[in-house]
């Protein structure tokens, strides 16, 4: 959900730059007049905004700057904020990443744990899997990622499936 705010953001700013990118170049001797586009379609003409703009997020386009002092100064600060957005962007994506990753092992991990517990109190075979499967589903609707302890295995798992493990492991 923040990622998609933040996407959000991002297209609001690529919008925003692109458009002041036109106003900025629509003057005589801007650059909306260097390529003959002021009497384009609209849409033609936002597209060319739009695509310098987002040319900006890897800091070149073939599209550059006129003579105009303005559209100089503009460029410049749009590829500035541009490129700080990419690396805010990239952090970002970075960070889900990784988090994705620890959820994973995480759930790696507990199912060993689970698997472990099995093995050192001598739970016969099918008793096993009924818990792993039970674990496993348990596992998967938990909205907690946080790690799981020993004595926290048997609270996960329905009444009869923990009193059958009890009455075994003794």
């Amino acid at each position: 959900l923040r990622m998609a705010a933040f996407l959000c953001g991002v297209a609001f700013w690529l919008h925003t730059c692109g458009c002041m990118w036109f106003a900025i170049g629509d003057v005589e001797a801007g650059w909306v007049e260097q390529l003959g586009i002021q009497e384009a379609p609209f849409l033609n003409r936002y597209f060319v905004a739009m695509h310098w703009s987002v040319t900006q997020l890897q800091g070149n386009s073939e599209l550059g700057p006129g003579e105009n002092l303005a559209e100089r100064a503009y460029a410049v600060i749009a590829t500035f904020v541009s490129v700080v957005i990419l690396a805010v962007f990239e952090s970002k994506l970075t960070t889900v990443m990784h988090s994705l990753s620890e959820i994973r092992n995480k759930r790696a991990q507990q199912m060993r744990d689970m698997c472990a517990f099995l093995n050192q109190h001598g739970i016969s075979a099918e008793l096993s899997l009924r818990v792993r499967k039970c674990a496993e589903v348990a596992q998967t609707a938990r909205q907690n990622n946080g790690g799981i302890e020993t004595h926290e295995i048997l609270k996960m798992l329905p009444v009869e499936l923990r009193r059958l493990v009890v009455e075994e492991s003794v």
